[in-house]
């Protein structure tokens, strides 16, 4: 018998709606919540395996509970509806900052609390989702749990002194992505190209070169100087993004990505 059979969604926003549609398996129903009841109708209505509940209802009933909720929101939430949560019920926050010890105090040390931080293109099954756990959770049910989340992307568990690193890399990585992307087609229709193709030649550039890091046994590095031919336009093109402090660009944003998912720990202690 499956130990998580019934899911429960708090707040249907971005990642909410994700993981509603996403972890609902073939004719199986996933409870949802949501403060506002309008966009809560709204959803259900368009997905009919979703079944609105009360938050209370929901953690009581739920043998996994998702909060996809903001950050600040956690502890007044949680601490509210700590008298329904089951000993063994699975909770998943997808805050970024908040630890697992956060979480559990919050809970009042009810539940089994594991953290995920997903991304954007958890949207269509091909997100990155870094997991942690709490040592409570028993092997069997976070192997199961994370065979479920595989519906949404490739799966990392990771400890959780990583976690926001893992943040600021793939959580907010597609951002970053995005920008390069436009970069790359606006340089495009400078030089004639009309947007629509610009935007096409870059997307699936980005898109073939991640497959191949991916699927390749050599490295990043390796496979740049695969395509980079001594005096070539490669070669031109690389020097002047070293000479903008492209890399310097990059490890910034993650390093200050990270510092935040820090300060945000701090400010829920």
């Amino acid at each position: 018998m499956s130990k998580i059979n019934t899911f429960g969604i708090i707040g249907i926003g971005a990642m909410g709606s994700v993981f509603a549609r996403g972890l609902g398996g073939e004719g199986q129903e996933v409870w949802v919540s949501d403060a506002d009841e309008a966009k809560l109708e709204r959803f259900v209505q368009a997905h009919p395996h979703c079944i609105p509940l009360s938050n209370a209802e929901l953690i009581e009933r739920a043998s996994c509970v998702v909060f996809a909720v903001k950050p600040g929101i956690y502890p007044k939430l949680i601490a509210e509806h700590a008298p329904h949560i089951g000993a063994k019920t699975l909770l998943v926050g997808l805050a970024a900052g908040l630890t697992l010890k956060q979480l559990q105090g919050f809970s009042q040390g009810r539940g089994l609390w594991v953290r995920v931080m997903p991304n954007v293109a958890a949207s269509i099954g091909e997100g990155m989702l870094s997991v942690c756990a709490s040592e409570e959770v028993p092997g069997g049910l976070l192997e199961e749990f994370l065979q479920t989340l595989g519906a949404l992307g490739r799966v990392d568990v990771l400890a959780e002194g990583l976690m926001n690193a893992a943040t600021a890399v793939s959580g907010s990585g597609p951002a970053y992505a995005f920008v390069f992307m436009e970069a790359l087609a606006d340089a495009a229709v400078r030089l004639g190209m009309d947007r629509a193709r610009a935007y096409a030649h870059a997307a699936q550039t980005l898109l073939g070169a991640a497959k191949l890091c991916l699927t390749s046994a050599l490295p990043p590095a390796q496979l740049k100087d695969s395509v980079t031919t001594p005096g070539g336009t490669t070669a031109e093109g690389l020097y002047a993004l070293e000479a903008a402090g492209f890399r310097k660009a990059v490890g910034d944003a993650v390093w200050a990505a990270a510092s935040k998912a820090q300060q945000l720990s701090q400010k829920n202690s």
